[in-house]
């Protein structure tokens, strides 16, 4: 995932700088992403409200809008919050595989399994194409 190049990093260059990146979108996104990465949803939540308030077409914004919205069982708004990302992000493989993390967590394991499968299909030593094989493999369910 995007995210993956050190949300920890990011946390502890932000403290050291003193600096909550209060009104840089991009800085609330890593403290955001920091925030997610020791499990504080809430602190995440904030965070990414502010850089998506400030920066409306932040894709990666709407991306981890969702997926904090998803942990946090709000399905309604993960799946608004994807639908804005796959806008502002076409063809991007992050958002497909939310987009099907969001369907599987709805249900929709038809929609999941057409989601990670073309992940796989697209991007397989990508690590959104591995955690996709991954899940696929997880859920065989999904099959049917």
């Amino acid at each position: 995932m995007r995210w993956q190049n050190s949300p920890r990093l990011s946390a502890i260059w932000l403290a050291a700088a003193g600096d909550t990146g209060a009104e840089r979108p991009d800085l609330l996104i890593d403290h955001g992403r920091a925030a997610v990465e020791l499990g504080d949803l809430d602190g995440a939540r904030a965070d990414i409200a502010k850089a998506v308030a400030l920066n409306p077409e932040s894709g990666d914004g709407w991306l981890l809008t969702a997926t904090i919205e998803r942990s946090a069982g709000n399905l309604p708004a993960a799946e608004a919050a994807i639908l804005k990302a796959g806008q502002l992000l076409p063809g991007d493989i992050d958002v497909a595989l939310e987009a099907g993390n969001i369907a599987f967590a709805q249900g929709k394991l038809k929609l999941a399994r057409a989601a990670w499968d073309a992940i796989v299909k697209v991007a397989p030593s990508d690590p959104a194409g591995i955690e996709a094989a991954r899940l696929l493999k997880e859920h065989p369910d999904t099959a049917g």
